[in-house]
Formats: C-alpha cells, sequence, structure tokens
C-alpha cells in the first residue's frame, strides 16, 4: 500500500510530496475506491477505519475494516447492531470516539439520506441509525465536519429538479436537522 500526502508550505511558495510504502499484515479487505476512510482510536492504538465503497464486481459495498497503524495490521474488531446499508460517496467523521456516517450511493446508485454512528462500547463497537426529524434530503459526495455535536454537511449532488445541495445541519444528540440552500444565481 502507498500513502500520498502533499504538504504545503506556510507561504504557500512550496509543496512537498511525501510516498510512505506500507506493508499491512492480515486478513486484507477487497479493492476499493469511493469509500470512507476515518482514523480513529480504540484501546490506545489508532486505525484507520474503512467503509463502504465499491469495486469492479460489486456497485455498493457494506463491509468495515480497520487498520491498525501502529503496526500496519488489519485487525477483526466486534462490530454489534445492524450494519447499515452497502454504499459508496457517503461521508464520515470522527465522533466521540467513533465515527458519523452520512449518505452516498446505494445498491444501484439510488442516493440515501440516512445517518449512521458507529460507537465505541467495551469490546468494539455497535451500530445505531439515528433517526432524524426532519429527515435530510438523500445525496452523496457531499462535505462532512463534526464541530461539537452538530454535523454539518455541505454541497454533494441530489436529485432534485433544481438547485445543489446547500448546508445540512444535524444535532447528533437530538437528531433536529435543518437543509440551508444556498442561492446559486
Amino acid at each position: 500500500m502507498t500513502l500520498v500526502t502533499c504538504l504545503v508550505a506556510p507561504d504557500n511558495q512550496a509543496s512537498v510530496r511525501l510516498s510512505l510504502k506500507m506493508s499491512c499484515t492480515g486478513n486484507l479487505p477487497k479493492p476499493r475506491w469511493r469509500h470512507t476512510a476515518t482514523v480513529l482510536r480504540h484501546k490506545g492504538q489508532n486505525f484507520l477505519f474503512v467503509f463502504g465503497g465499491r469495486n469492479e464486481a460489486e456497485d455498493a459495498l457494506g463491509d468495515a475494516h480497520f487498520l491498525c497503524l501502529d503496526d500496519q495490521r488489519w485487525t477483526e474488531i466486534p462490530i454489534e447492531g445492524t450494519a447499515p446499508e452497502p454504499r459508496f460517496s457517503s461521508s464520515a467523521c470522527p465522533y466521540e470516539g467513533g465515527v458519523v456516517i452520512c449518505g452516498g450511493l446505494g445498491r444501484g446508485s439510488v442516493p440515501l439520506g440516512d445517518t449512521v454512528l458507529l460507537g465505541p462500547t467495551t469490546t468494539g463497537f455497535c451500530w445505531e441509525r439515528l433517526q432524524l426529524q426532519p429527515p435530510l434530503v438523500p445525496r452523496y459526495s457531499q462535505c462532512a465536519h463534526v464541530i461539537g455535536n452538530r454535523l454539518v454537511l455541505v454541497g454533494g449532488v441530489w436529485l432534485q429538479d433544481e438547485g445543489v445541495p446547500g448546508v445540512a445541519v444535524t444535532d447528533l444528540t437530538t437528531g433536529g436537522s435543518v437543509e440551508l440552500i444556498l442561492d446559486t444565481d
């Protein structure tokens, strides 16, 4: 596996390319693209949590994998609960020791509007589907940020007749949400 990162100097005049080759052990996940990859900590170790995506054989993957960044080993960590629908082009952010995943494209490239939490437990993690009121308009390829207890989605693509997705804000503790339309004219 090769990870490539571009670093920009503070004066924005120069950039540096860093190439890091990792030799990972353990049960490797299927090759994929348009997945999410989120850094989290579990039992004092750093992990890269990989979820979903697609590949040549499957239009939407719903599997979850943990790469221990401390020893470059794909590691099995128990996940309880019902896994979310397979998806690609979704967004994911670290949240309270786990991950919040939103939207994306499901099987048949159908846009999804759900929000799910992968929360930490004493033995691993647990899936929890959030019930949002009102529900978010299904979207994919959006940017996502967690600020405090709020999930902020910016842009993306939806199947509405007009416009583009603006900004959606969800309170992750109450499930309240609001969609803000941006004037693009």
